[in-house]
C-alpha cells in the first residue's frame, strides 16, 4: 500500500486544519489537486498581493508633509556631553566673556594651539560642584568658535566626539595639519639672529617659535644647538664667556637656564642699537663691550 502510494502521480491538497497522521491510520486522505501548478500560481499571485497591498497601506500614510518639513531629531550636537547634576547652570556672565574674548574664526594667522592654551587656563578659572572639568570644556569649547570654525564645527558626524581628547585631536587636524608643522619646523631649524637684534629679543623669538608648534618633536639639546648656531659669532662670544669659556662643556638645562638668566638681566639694562657719536670729548661704549660686562657680572 504504501509502495503503490509513492508510485501515485496525484498531488495532494490538504486543506487548512487538516492533519495527515499516518498512511495506515485509516485517516481519510486529502482529495487530490487535479490542477497543482495553477494552485501554486494563484498562491504566489495572492501573496505577492498581500505584499503589495501593504506597502501602499505603508505610503499612503505618509504624506508629502511629511517629506518636506524638517526634522528637529536630525540637528544633533557632535558632542556627546557626560551626564551633570539636574542643577547644573552655566552663568550668562562666563558664556558672555568667553564669546567676546576667547574666539576662534579659522584663519590662517590664527593659532590654534594657543587658542586651545588661552581657552584652558580660562576653564581653569571656576568649577562646578559635582561636574568634572571634561564636561565643562566640552560644553564651552564650541562657543569659542565663530565664522568658519563654527561651521566646520556643524559639519562634523553627530555623536562623533566622546572626549576633550577627541575633541582637541579633530580641532588640531583641521587647524593645525601636518603641512603647517613643517613649515614651523623649518622656521625653526633656519633661525637666524637678524641684524641689530640683541640676545634677548633673539631668545625670545626662537622661544615663541617652539611655543607655536608645541608637536615639533625637538630635543632640548637640539633647540640649544639650533639657536647657538643661528646667532652671531659675538653673540656666542658672550654665551660661552657666561658659560666659563664654552657652552659645551654644560649640559643642555644649565645651558637653557644661563640664556635665560642671561636676557632677563639684559632686559634690566638695554643697549641702545643705535651709534652716537662723541659728546663732549666721550665716546660712547660699544654694545658688544656693554654686553661682555654684563656678562662679567653674571658670572662673578
Amino acid at each position: 500500500m504504501f509502495t503503490a502510494a509513492l508510485r501515485t502521480k496525484h498531488v495532494f491538497k490538504v486543506e487548512p486544519g487538516l492533519c495527515l497522521k499516518t498512511w495506515s491510520g485509516g485517516e481519510p486522505l486529502a482529495e487530490p489537486d487535479p490542477e497543482p501548478e495553477i494552485s501554486l500560481l494563484n498562491g504566489r499571485r495572492r501573496g505577492q498581493s498581500a505584499m503589495e497591498g501593504q506597502n501602499q497601506k505603508e505610503g499612503a500614510e505618509k504624506t508629502m508633509e511629511h517629506y518636506v518639513q524638517s526634522n528637529p531629531n536630525a540637528q544633533r550636537s557632535a558632542i556627546v556631553r557626560p551626564e551633570v547634576p539636574s542643577n547644573f547652570e552655566i552663568k550668562p556672565q562666563i558664556l558672555s566673556m568667553i564669546q567676546n574674548n576667547y574666539q576662534f574664526g579659522g584663519l590662517s594667522h590664527e593659532d590654534p594651539n594657543e587658542h586651545i592654551e588661552k581657552f584652558l587656563e580660562i576653564c581653569d578659572t571656576f568649577r562646578f560642584k559635582d561636574v568634572t572639568n571634561e564636561a565643562v570644556v566640552l560644553r564651552l569649547f564650541p562657543f569659542t568658535l565663530r565664522d568658519r570654525a563654527k561651521n566646520w564645527y556643524h559639519t562634523l558626524p553627530p555623536e562623533s566626539i566622546r572626549t576633550w581628547e577627541e575633541l582637541q585631536r579633530k580641532f588640531l587636524g583641521k587647524y593645525f595639519p601636518p603641512a603647517k608643522t613643517i613649515k614651523l619646523r623649518n622656521a625653526i631649524s633656519n633661525f637666524m639672529q637678524e641684524h641689530d637684534e640683541q640676545l634677548y629679543e633673539a631668545w625670545e623669538r626662537f622661544k615663541e617659535l617652539l611655543r607655536k608648534c608645541p608637536n615639533n618633536g625637538i630635543p632640548l639639546w637640539m633647540q640649544i644647538e639650533t639657536f647657538y648656531n643661528g646667532i652671531t659669532v659675538s653673540t656666542r662670544n658672550l654665551i660661552d664667556a657666561a658659560a666659563g669659556g664654552t657652552m659645551n662643556k654644560k649640559t643642555p638645562n644649565e645651558v637653557y637656564e644661563l640664556i635665560e638668566e642671561m636676557p632677563s638681566n639684559m632686559y634690566q639694562y638695554p643697549v641702545e642699537r643705535s651709534a652716537r657719536g662723541r659728546v663732549a670729548g666721550i665716546q660712547n661704549v660699544d654694545p658688544i663691550v656693554a654686553l661682555q660686562a654684563q656678562v662679567e657680572s653674571l658670572t662673578n
